[in-house]
């Protein structure tokens, strides 16, 4: 305040890097990566049905591993004690017994790696239910083998190259192009 009373309006202070151009990060319009932005639109649906960090249902795979259990196995929503952000109870949907009866004795497992993935005691128990599995989208298999003739082709046009490492790179491009050009035509 100053001598008559009036409050004097507020100053910006200038962040770390002075009032120059600001960091990336700190960029308004500056590039952003998908993943940040879809968590930003998925946050609000997510948290509806108790997974307001969202972390967990998008990094599902990289906190269980890559394994059976990520692919079999789905978190469904967390509930924390009121007022709390730690002890809470990750609920998982799992399609079938067998395997409901395997995670049960892998419960401490999957506590441990949630908690080491937030840094934090977040889960303090894993609830398993057994209700089928919401679709998943399609993973591109291996690609079928070229037809011999193809194969054959392939092999002429590389058998003057001596090179093993260049012969099989070129080889598998060869593949590539063909089976594309062959999708192509159908």
């Amino acid at each position: 305040m100053d001598d008559s009373g009036k409050k004097e309006p507020a100053k910006r202070k200038p962040k770390a890097g002075g009032w120059g151009i600001r960091p990336s990060d700190d960029r308004r319009n500056g590039a952003v990566s998908l993943d940040q932005v879809g968590m930003k639109l998925m946050r609000p649906l997510l948290g509806k049905r108790g997974l307001g960090e969202g972390d967990i249902a998008f990094h599902w795979e990289s906190i269980v591993g890559g394994s059976m259990l990520a692919r079999e196995s789905a978190p469904e929503r967390i509930v924390f004690p009121k007022g709390s952000r730690t002890g809470g109870v990750l609920h998982l949907r799992v399609p079938n017994g067998a395997l409901a009866a395997q995670l049960v004795h892998l419960k401490p497992q999957i506590m441990q790696r949630i908690n080491g993935y937030y840094g934090y005691p977040a889960i303090a128990d894993v609830r398993i239910h057994q209700r089928p599995l919401p679709p998943r989208p399609k993973r591109p298999g291996d690609p079928p083998p070229l037809a011999e003739e193809d194969r054959r082709a392939l092999d002429v046009k590389l058998k003057d190259i001596d090179n093993p490492k260049l012969k099989t790179a070129l080889s598998g491009l060869g593949e590539a192009m063909t089976r594309r050009g062959k999708a192509g035509k159908r």
